[in-house]
C-alpha cells in the first residue's frame, strides 16, 4: 500500500515539473526546428568565347581594407612601424627629417607608434587597390573570379572529371588568371547543386 502511494506521488511530481505543451515544433538534438528560409536566387555564371567562366557583375565581395589585408592588427609594434614607413616611402632618416621623430635607443615603442599612426596611417581603413593585391586576389575580384568560386566547390579529381581547369597566364607574358571549362554543362550544374553551391552555369548557345 505504501509503495502504491509513493508511485502516485512520483506521478504527480512528474506532471508538475514537465514542460507545458506549446504550439512550437519540437527539435531533435542537432536539428533546427525553425521554418525553412527562402532560397536565394542563384548566381548565374557564363562562359566567354574562349571557354572561361565569368560573371559580368561579379565583384568578389567587399574589398578588404589595408588593415585587414595586411593583418596589421596582428603585427608587433616594430612590424607596424616598419609597415607604415615602407608604405609611405620613408626610412628612419627621412622620418626624422620630415616629422622630427627619432627611433628611441630601446627600439620603436607604443608611444612612437601612437604618434606615427595619425601621421602615416590614414590609409589603413581604406579599401586596398587592385595593384596592392596578390595575383590570386586580383583574379578573385575580377569578373572571372566567379570561376574561382565554382572551382573551389570541388576536389582536384572532381575538377578533372568535370572539365574545370585553372589557367594562370594563358599566353607568354600574360598575368591573366581564369577557370576554363570544357565539360558537360548539365553535369557541372548537377554537381554544383549536389554540393549546395548557389551557382548556375549558363550554356552560351541557349
Amino acid at each position: 500500500m505504501a509503495d502504491h502511494n509513493r508511485s502516485d506521488s512520483n506521478m504527480q511530481d512528474t506532471q508538475a515539473t514537465s514542460s507545458p505543451v506549446t504550439d512550437k515544433p519540437l527539435a531533435l538534438p542537432g536539428h533546427d526546428a525553425s521554418p525553412p528560409t527562402t532560397t536565394p536566387e542563384p548566381w548565374f555564371v557564363d562562359i566567354d568565347e574562349e571557354g572561361y567562366l565569368f560573371a559580368e557583375d561579379w565583384d568578389g565581395g567587399d574589398w578588404a581594407t589595408h588593415r585587414e589585408y595586411r593583418e596589421y592588427d596582428w603585427m608587433s609594434t616594430d612590424e607596424k612601424v616598419q609597415h607604415l614607413l615602407e608604405l609611405n616611402w620613408l626610412d628612419e632618416e627621412s622620418l626624422l627629417e620630415r616629422h622630427q621623430i627619432r627611433k628611441p635607443q630601446g627600439g620603436w615603442g607604443a608611444e612612437v607608434l601612437a604618434r606615427l599612426e595619425p601621421l602615416l596611417g590614414s590609409f589603413l581603413d581604406e579599401p586596398v587597390s587592385r595593384g596592392d593585391m596578390s595575383p590570386d586576389d586580383q583574379f578573385r575580384h575580377s569578373r572571372y573570379g566567379a570561376g574561382g568560386q565554382v572551382l573551389d566547390q570541388f576536389s582536384l579529381d572532381e575538377q578533372d572529371k568535370l572539365g574545370l581547369w585553372l589557367v594562370e597566364g594563358d599566353r607568354p607574358g600574360s598575368d591573366f588568371t581564369g577557370v576554363r571549362f570544357d565539360g558537360d554543362i548539365d553535369e557541372l550544374n548537377l554537381a554544383l547543386a549536389r554540393c549546395g553551391a548557389n551557382f548556375v552555369v549558363r550554356d552560351p548557345n541557349d
